[in-house]
């Protein structure tokens, strides 16, 4: 069982901020962070989800090895519709920058459904070229409270749309393999000359006379 709670009124979160507060008058901050508390939201905004493409292709060119062809990607071979973002709020500060200035993404891990049958996958955004990135509350969908961060792929599942991410693979041509060597003419085969019969100075029927002469036949 997923171990989250939904956030139906917006202002549920404020009110925990609110607990929070007095928690932190009588309460050690060690203490508070143990509480691991955590929001979870669905995240289709734009911005985010091409932070999110970053880190998806840094992740997937790192697993490349020197072998594969492929060619490298760019944001306009991912297509990206939806993740989930998990924000700590074992603070009521953390409440306070969502609220506010946005919480930095760098510092967040965010899930998505990968294609091929690889199920829910979770990557960092400092995976991401981009590093000034933030995400507020205006910025999720449907949101929750979790007692920790390893249910957001749970989450994502039950509450997003299931829409897998796409990425388009180009082959990368190899020229020193396609490239066809150019055609080089055989020379000509030269034709082996006949043998010529030797021709001796004096006629074969001419010279058996002269011997037959010699001898007195």
């Amino acid at each position: 069982m997923a171990r989250y709670s939904e956030i139906y009124i917006g202002d549920e979160l404020t009110k925990l901020r609110d607990g929070l507060e007095v928690l932190e008058r009588f309460v050690d901050s060690d203490a508070l962070k143990s509480l691991d508390l955590w929001l979870y939201g669905v995240v289709t905004d734009q911005y985010i989800l091409d932070i999110a493409k970053e880190a998806i292709i840094a992740n997937h060119e790192e697993s490349l090895d020197e072998q594969d062809t492929e060619a490298p990607l760019d944001e306009s071979d991912v297509e990206l519709t939806e993740i989930a973002i998990a924000v700590p709020i074992s603070y009521s500060s953390n409440i306070d920058v969502l609220y506010g200035r946005g919480y930095p993404l760098r510092e967040l891990e965010f899930a998505y459904q990968s294609g091929e049958g690889e199920g829910i996958r979770t990557l960092g955004f400092y995976n991401a070229y981009t590093t000034s990135g933030s995400i507020k509350i205006s910025d999720m969908g449907e949101k929750a409270v979790a007692e920790s961060d390893m249910d957001l792929d749970e989450f994502l599942k039950d509450k997003g749309k299931g829409v897998a991410v796409q990425i388009k693979r180009i082959v990368q041509r190899n020229e020193e393999a396609t490239t066809h060597a150019p055609h080089v003419a055989e020379p000509p085969k030269l034709e082996t000359p006949k043998p010529v019969a030797k021709q001796t100075s004096l006629n074969t029927t001419r010279l058996s006379d002269i011997v037959e002469e010699f001898l007195g036949a």
